[in-house]
């Protein structure tokens, strides 16, 4: 019976994890990669200005299937493609 449950858990964790990621998602914040390492998940991406990129890790941390959302990595540069100065950020969430 745990493995059955193990395995359901497996097979829908990853809808899962994308729904909250994309109800969470502020408007004017981009994500570039999402990786998945067992009960850590990184997200890459990037965000017009800081509130946005914290706004987007307030949101994460209210659901209960996120433990903790940690920022890595945040910087400001030039976005190649639009020409415009955002925040690129790297956020660790553990599940």
């Amino acid at each position: 019976l745990k493995i059955i449950k193990n395995l359901e858990s497996a097979r829908t964790g990853p809808v899962i994890l994308f729904r909250i990621i994309e109800m969470s998602r502020p408007e004017k914040v981009w994500l570039k990669s999402i990786t998945d390492k067992g009960s850590v998940v990184s997200l890459t991406g990037y965000a017009e200005n800081d509130e946005d990129m914290a706004e987007f890790m307030r949101r994460l941390a209210k659901f209960p299937q996120i433990k903790s959302v940690e920022l890595d990595v945040a910087k400001r540069a030039l976005e190649k493609e639009t020409k415009t100065d955002v925040v690129n950020f790297v956020l660790k969430l553990v599940r």
